[in-house]
């Protein structure tokens, strides 16, 4: 009888937001544990709840209880494929700097007059990062960053090669200045 209401169930969630939350209301024990072994810079709590909603639709919409299996065993399975792709793609090589950046908001009730003043105090900061960067550089590397921002005359392979090196430099110095 558990399982033929557990069916109704998962089919009512495909179109009725109520039963939904109820059938994930039902699985939210399961959800947490698996949650303990996920963990993504930047994502809360309600951003892996949110993922896992949407894996519980996928598991409803393609749940089948005539196979004879449960839908809580198959929920798992559908959920740690969803987080496991999840995973994947944010931890991909080419997204990896949506993860690492870290988003300074200004606050907009401050009053002009500290507005300016926090404005030179981060440009000062600013200008002492950028020495510090500049003498980890070699000069060829630092002559590499300057020729990004006005063009030198310098020999196209060394300056590529520079180039590279000061890149590598430069995002490795905003990684440990962020920790």
């Amino acid at each position: 009888m558990e399982k033929e209401a557990t069916i109704q169930l998962v089919q009512r969630a495909q179109a009725d937001s109520d039963a939904f939350a109820q059938l994930f209301a039902q699985y939210l024990p399961l959800v947490k544990k698996l949650l303990y072994t996920y963990h993504l810079p930047n994502y809360d709590r309600d951003d892996w709840y949110q993922e896992a909603r949407i894996a519980l639709l996928n598991a409803a919409r393609r749940y089948n209880g005539s196979s004879g299996s449960r839908f809580g065993a198959y929920f798992r399975l559908v959920l740690n494929a969803h987080l496991a792709s999840v995973m994947r793609y944010a931890l991909a090589k080419k997204r990896r700097g949506d993860i690492e950046t870290l988003v300074i908001a200004e606050p907009v009730d401050r009053p002009k007059e500290l507005q300016l003043g926090q404005e030179v105090e981060n440009g000062l900061l600013i200008a002492i990062q950028v020495e510090e960067l500049f003498q980890s550089l070699s000069s060829l590397e630092a002559q590499a960053v300057l020729n990004a921002i006005a063009p030198l005359a310098r020999s196209a392979g060394q300056l590529a090669r520079a180039q590279e090196r000061a890149k590598r430099k430069v995002v490795q110095f905003a990684l440990d200045f962020h920790r």
